[in-house]
């Protein structure tokens, strides 16, 4: 499934990462906070990344 979060490079865009949910990533225990993105799992992409211990 492609994603478009954010993709429009022209537009300024000012996000409050703790209002976003942390979604699992494919590698087990990892979870993300998507800030941009175009592309499905294999994207342009910049997250905050979370390890759950």
């Amino acid at each position: 499934m492609q994603m478009l979060i954010n993709s429009d490079l022209m537009t300024p865009v000012f996000v409050n990462a703790s209002q976003l949910d942390w979604i699992a990533s494919p590698t087990a225990g990892v979870d993300r906070k998507m800030l941009y993105r175009e592309g499905s799992e294999v994207a342009r992409a910049t997250s905050i990344v979370g390890v759950v211990t």
